[in-house]
C-alpha cells in the first residue's frame, strides 16, 4: 500500500518512517490546487432513508483473503500474481461482468516487468461510471515472506463482494471494477517507482478519451484489520469523504470512522485526483510520532489472523451504501 503523512488542522507534519521495508508507503506534501473537479453532493442522510440496508458478506470476503494468502507472496510479475489475476478474471466473469486483462510493461528499477490490471465492467442505464479499485500485488521483499493479508488481500476481497452484490442489484450508473497491479514500489517508493497499474490505467483512459465518463473512484486498501479505523484521507475528494461518513451513520457503523484527523496518503487514487477525477482512498492506516498503525504493516506479520470478517463487512457495506447514495445523482457538473 501507499505512502502516508499525518495532517494536523492546516499544518502538514512530515514524518520520517525509518523502519526497514517501509518503501511501500511514503510522505508527500499535499498539493491540491486545481486537482479536484466538483461532484454534486447527494441528498442528506434523512432523504436516503428508503435505500435498502445491504450488508457485505464478511465471511465470504475473509475466505477470499485466505485464498490469496494461500498463494503466498504476490509481487508484480510473479507466477502467484498471474494466478491471482486469472482467478479474479474467472470469478468476475461468473458474476456476469465483461472482463479484460490490461497488460503493460513498465520500466522499473529492476528492468521491464510485465504487469496486468484486471478490469470488469457492467453497463448501466447511465453511461457515467463508478470505479471500484484495489491493488492485488503485494510488496516484494528478498529477506522475508510477505503474504499481505491486509495490505493487498483485504481490498481485493471486499471489492469482489461489492461486485457480487452489484451484479444482482445493479446501480443506474455503469460500474467498473479495477484490480491494479504494481501499486507497491519495486525498490523504493517514488513518482517513478509506485502506482504502476493505476497510472497506466488513467493514462490509457486519457488517451482513449474515456476518462470523462468516470464519475467517481473508490480505492479499497487495508480494510480488514480487526481494529479497523478508516482514515480521513487528505487528498481524497471532500464530498466523497463526507458521503462515506453519512453512509456509515446510516448503517450505524460510524465507529469505523472514529476520527476526522487527516492523514495524507499516496495510493491508487492519486493518478485520478491529478486529472481532476473525484476519488477517495478508503483505507485503514495512520501515522503518528510513535510510528505506524497497523504496526505489522509491511512486515511478515501481515497474516490472515490480523483480518476479521466484521471489519471486511463494515468497510464494504459503507462503500456500497455510498455508491447507492451517489447513484441518486445523475451527472458530474
Amino acid at each position: 500500500m501507499a505512502r502516508h503523512t499525518k495532517m494536523s488542522t492546516a499544518i502538514l507534519t512530515l514524518l520520517a518512517l525509518t523502519a526497514s521495508g517501509l518503501a511501500g508507503c511514503r510522505n508527500q506534501t499535499p498539493e491540491t490546487d486545481g486537482q479536484e473537479r466538483s461532484l454534486t453532493s447527494p441528498p442528506s442522510v434523512s432523504s436516503s432513508a428508503l435505500l435498502p440496508i445491504e450488508t457485505i458478506d464478511g465471511q465470504a470476503a475473509w475466505d477470499y483473503v485466505k485464498f490469496q494468502t494461500d498463494l503466498g507472496p504476490r509481487p508484480a510479475g510473479s507466477p502467484a500474481s498471474q494466478k491471482l489475476a486469472d482467478a479474479l478474471t474467472q470469478r468476475l466473469k461468473s458474476y456476469g461482468y465483461q472482463t479484460e486483462l490490461q497488460k503493460f510493461i513498465p520500466h522499473t528499477p529492476d528492468g521491464p516487468i510485465e504487469m496486468r490490471n484486471v478490469l470488469a465492467s457492467k453497463a448501466g442505464q447511465i453511461p457515467q461510471r463508478f470505479i471500484i479499485g484495489a491493488h492485488y500485488d503485494t510488496k516484494r521483499f528478498s529477506d522475508c515472506r510477505f503474504v499481505g493479508a491486509n495490505d493487498g488481500g483485504s481490498g481485493v476481497a471486499v471489492a469482489l463482494e461489492i461486485a457480487k452484490i452489484l451484479a444482482k442489484a445493479p446501480l443506474r450508473h455503469s460500474v467498473q471494477f479495477v484490480f491494479f497491479d504494481g501499486e507497491e514500489a519495486i525498490q523504493h517508493w517514488g513518482p517513478k517507482d509506485s502506482l504502476y497499474g493505476s497510472r497506466f490505467f488513467v493514462q490509457h483512459a486519457l488517451h482513449n478519451q474515456t476518462a470523462a465518463s468516470i464519475k467517481a473512484v473508490f480505492i479499497l486498501d487495508m480494510v480488514g484489520d480487526k481494529q479497523l479505523q478508516l482514515s480521513e484521507e487528505y487528498f481524497s475528494t471532500p464530498v466523497l469523504r463526507e458521503q462515506l461518513r453519512f453512509a456509515a451513520q446510516e448503517l450505524n457503523l460510524q465507529q469505523y470512522l472514529p476520527s476526522q484527523r487527516q492523514t495524507a496518503i499516496e495510493d491508487d487514487h492519486l493518478p485520478f485526483i491529478e486529472q481532476s477525477i473525484p476519488a477517495i482512498d478508503v483505507i485503514g492506516f495512520y501515522t503518528s510520532a510513535e510510528g505506524v498503525y497497523p504496526e505489522y504493516w509491511h512486515t511478515p506479520e501481515d497474516t490472515l489472523d490480523k483480518v476479521s470478517p466484521e471489519s471486511l463487512s463494515a468497510a464494504g457495506s459503507i462503500v456500497l451504501r455510498t455508491l447507492r447514495r451517489l447513484d441518486e445523482v445523475s451527472s458530474v457538473p
